[in-house]
């Protein structure tokens, strides 16, 4: 359906229609090129904006004079009141301006947001460029200095498809980032790479103008640095067959959860097929040329998609992305058995309201973790993903009930395998917690005695003790030797051995509520012989005692 419509500008609350006047000329611009700079600021702060007339070619059209009017396409979400546009939002182009015009510090926005600001022909609308630009709150603490960069697409680039694969690189490796197109954040959990590039499919465009951004975020959700808007306009071939294809969930679908799909196609299109490992499944026509349905997995998986299109009697088939199906119990990699036990957690006693996660892998060594939670056990609505087996959550109320669950996954997300056992922290129910920073393990002799020594553990209830005769990397695999409720234990020393003998002793206090935490890490000790040095100390000992015995006796 085609919709004609005619523009309304409105000046201090006075609406006016613009009108083709007869004696009205301009130079042969096609398109306004807009800058602000910069293109974030903080709310109500003055910035540049430039707008330059170009032709067909990008060349500024130095003769240009006609009168063009200033937007702000986000009207809807931000007062009149709100914000100040160069010279009120009209201007009348001079000969003297050769083209270009600079409004130094002209332009003010009172609100944090993302917006666009066009700039439109009044006699020819089709004769506008537009900006996108941040407003950050006055704090700016909202928005870090991480650099993010987006290398393709291009800003201003015009897409035949409502999808993009967004392409670019940061200063932070292995860092969780959210993309965010028109406003809203674009499903799915996302982190750079070991060098910091990122590579992510997103499928939230919309027909027309676009604004994405991405964003670095810790593991609060903070963001540490964003990119700058970058400016994409989606403008459909009706010619080609395939626009967009959607599957939503896209990450995360386990067995027996359904999916939505959905394929945008071209007028000529007559059916739609998804195809999964080569068995096709027909799609419902829900417009004219909108085709969807919903699916389900009984099995998990790696699964091969295509969408099959039918136009006169001809087939076509275009490739879209696999999909990952993960189950209890699933091996989704040949091989691997990915398994997270317990989840372990310790209030930070620095930082309020925050915890400190930690888990072991009880299986395969998963390359990535996903950690879900939120207030409402059946449903986690946050989560980001860790390349270590640790994590923190700040700014967790004291007054509310945080649920937890980790899962092994991919570096986008996807689960591989068994997730954690649920964690419910209650803020007020886990204060004391145990203590354990700055305390380590230490060796003490007394006389022939010999000791591991730490300090006390606020919170600890008793502590265990672990031993290993080799070196080991985990006090998983250390065997229980005892547990005791003061703050050292005796071991073994053999001061006849005939070499040199060690052990690997771990110390792991046991805190209230049933949680552990280690004390430092695992430490190896001399279990013997005795050194000759100290055997000449203990000699010299020896002989004074005597000596201090007989003078007694006499």
């Amino acid at each position: 359906m085609h919709v004609s419509m005619m523009r309304k500008y409105i000046f201090g609350g006075i609406i006016a229609l613009a009108t083709m006047s007869s004696g009205v000329t301009w130079a042969a611009a096609t398109s306004f090129i807009v800058t602000i700079t910069p293109d974030t600021f903080v709310e109500g702060e003055a910035v540049d904006v430039e707008i330059r007339a170009v032709d067909a070619q990008g060349n500024v059209s130095t003769d240009f004079a006609s009168d063009i009017f200033l937007g702000i396409d986000e009207v809807w979400s931000i007062a009149q009141d709100e914000y100040s546009l160069p010279s009120d939002g009209f201007y009348q182009f001079a000969a003297s301006d050769q083209g270009i015009k600079t409004f130094s510090k002209g332009f003010i926005v009172q609100k944090p947001g993302t917006y666009t600001l066009y700039v439109e022909d009044i006699y020819d609308n089709n004769i506008r460029g537009e900006a996108s630009f941040i407003v950050t709150d006055v704090g700016g603490a909202s928005v870090g200095t991480a650099k993010v960069t987006i290398s393709s697409p291009a800003s201003q680039t015009t897409l035949d498809r409502m999808t993009t694969t967004l392409i670019g690189t940061t200063d932070s490796p292995r860092t969780p980032l959210t993309v965010e197109a028109n406003g809203s954040i674009v499903d799915g959990s996302f982190t750079t790479d070991q060098a910091g590039g990122f590579s992510v499919p997103i499928g939230d465009l919309q027909e027309g103008s676009n604004t994405v951004i991405v964003q670095l975020r810790d593991a609060s959700d903070a963001i540490l640095g964003q990119s700058s808007p970058l400016s994409l306009t989606v403008a459909l071939d009706d010619s080609a067959l395939l626009q967009s294809f959607t599957i939503t969930p896209a990450m995360g679908l386990m067995v027996g959860d359904e999916a939505i799909l959905e394929a945008k196609v071209g007028s000529s299109v007559t059916s739609v097929s998804l195809l999964v490992d080569g068995s096709s499944y027909p799609l419902d026509r829900t417009t004219n040329n909108t085709y969807g349905g919903m699916i389900s997995f009984e099995d998990p998986g790696d699964y091969d998609l295509k969408i099959r299109l039918y136009v006169d009697g001809d087939m076509f088939e275009e490739d879209v992305d696999d999909i990952i199906v993960g189950g209890t119990g699933s091996n989704l990699t040949a091989g691997k058995n990915y398994r997270i036990g317990m989840i372990k957690y310790l209030v930070d006693p620095i930082n309020p309201g925050s915890v400190i996660l930690s888990w072991e892998p009880d299986g395969e060594i998963s390359p990535y973790y996903t950690v879900y939670y939120g207030l409402n056990p059946e449903s986690l609505d946050t989560h980001f993903t860790v390349s270590v087996t640790g994590a923190t959550l700040s700014n967790l109320s004291a007054e509310d009930v945080t649920y937890v669950q980790v899962w092994p996954s991919t570096q986008t997300g996807v689960v591989l395998g068994e997730p954690s056992d649920p964690l419910v922290i209650s803020m007020q129910a886990a204060a004391p917690q145990c203590v354990v920073k700055g305390i380590k393990l230490r060796s003490e002799q007394r006389w022939s005695d010999y000791y591991l020594v730490w300090d006390v553990v606020e919170g600890a209830t008793s502590y265990t003790i672990y031993r290993a005769e080799n070196e080991v990397m985990s006090i998983a695999d250390m065997t229980i030797v005892g547990t005791t409720t003061s703050t050292e234990y005796q071991y073994p020393f053999d001061p006849n051995a005939e070499h040199e003998a060690y052990a690997y002793y771990a110390v792991q206090a046991n805190c209230e509520g049933g949680l552990t935490e280690p004390i430092g890490g695992i430490e190896k000790i001399k279990t013997g012989p005795v050194s000759s040095a100290l055997l000449v100390l203990l000699l010299v000992v020896g002989v004074y005692f005597l000596y201090r015995v007989n003078v007694y006796k006499e």
